[in-house]
């Protein structure tokens, strides 16, 4: 089968390429950083096209691995801090309230395809979370600093939606940066035009 893959691409360098572009999304979509399969398919790939030709697909993978051990880190130093200040200044305030929400897929840009680097303004409530998660990294990995694409991932939100019946349901739903700062922006404010979305997103 890799023998015809190659033959359709026309070289093995053009196969390495497209399958390091088709890695790229399937490792920046897994939420789950579960990366056991891919290094399977990595091995064997690596006994036909040779270790060098592949470690660029190698580092992706250990980005990943990488960064599922990071982000504990970060999550568990943010619940701390979380949890020394709830005690000094809230008592009853639910340590839920503020668990940590910001994941990272942190990769080595010279080894990755090209990403989509769009700028974005974010809603003041996900950019506080970024920058947070960016100030515990920066002292976790100084004198290494975070630069977000901010047009990649997804973010999670729990919106109020009325029904058919008439009630107000609390639901969950899965949405791009973009749309999420767009739903952010009309909790401010019930009524924008296009031109000051626009604006205020960039």
């Amino acid at each position: 089968i890799l023998a015809m893959l190659v033959g359709i691409y026309g070289s093995k360098e053009l196969f390495v390429n497209e399958y390091r572009v088709m890695l790229a999304d399937k490792l920046l979509a897994n939420l789950g950083y579960d990366t056991d399969k891919e290094v399977h398919n990595l091995e064997l790939l690596k006994l036909r096209f040779g270790e060098i030709s592949m470690r660029q697909c190698e580092i992706m993978i250990k980005d990943i691995d990488d960064s599922k051990r990071i982000i504990s880190n970060i999550h568990s130093t943010i619940r701390n801090k979380n949890e020394k200040s709830k005690t000094k200044t809230n008592p009853e305030k639910r340590a839920d309230d503020e668990e940590p929400v910001v994941d990272a897929a942190i990769v080595s840009h010279i080894f990755w395809p090209a990403l989509q680097k769009a700028t974005l303004n974010n809603h003041l409530r996900i950019q506080s979370k970024l920058d947070q998660f960016s100030m515990e990294y920066a002292k976790l990995k100084n004198p290494r600093r975070l630069a977000w694409f901010g047009q990649l991932g997804t973010v999670e939100l729990e919106l109020e939606v009325l029904e058919d019946d008439g009630q107000l349901h609390m639901r969950e739903f899965t949405c791009s940066p973009l749309h999420a700062t767009l739903i952010l922006h009309f909790e401010d404010k019930e009524t924008w035009t296009a031109a000051e979305l626009s604006e205020e997103t960039g």
